[in-house]
């Protein structure tokens, strides 16, 4: 875990959360490596991204200004490693870490990863202000 920056004196602090992965596809002996969709692939149209070994990475940053950013939390996790208990788990303690920083000014921005009913109860929960990107087919 980094922590980088000073925090704006006055107004939100916006977290910035990312779900990503760290494609390793021609790893065999790296311990813990799980399967990953690999964001950097192009496939052709239609077509999905490939599925590789790799590693899954929570990432959150804490905006300082216009176009500068810092990173507070950088996870990098296996599922199949047998420390990690969810996905879920990862994302909460990451969130905590971040709000931590953030304290009680801290807006979450965060993608569709972080969707779930787990997560979006403790946005919730919290006093914080939170914009998650949902898929409008998507059920919650």
């Amino acid at each position: 875990m980094r922590r980088s920056g000073a925090l704006p004196a006055a107004g939100w602090v916006f977290l910035y959360a990312d779900l990503s992965d760290l494609a390793k596809p021609y790893a065999r002996t790296m311990a813990g490596l799980d399967w990953v969709r690999d964001g950097s692939d192009h496939p052709p149209p239609g077509e999905k991204k490939r599925v590789v070994r790799g590693y899954w990475l929570n990432e959150v940053y804490v905006g300082l200004g216009p176009g500068r950013m810092a990173p507070v939390v950088f996870d990098l996790y296996s599922l199949r490693s047998g420390e990690t208990l969810s996905q879920t788990h990862v994302l909460l303690r990451g969130m905590e870490e971040a709000f931590l920083l953030a304290g009680p000014r801290g807006v979450w921005v965060a993608d569709r990863g972080f969707d779930n009913g787990e997560i979006l109860a403790a946005l919730l929960d919290s006093d914080d202000e939170d914009i998650v990107e949902a898929v409008e087919a998507q059920l919650l």
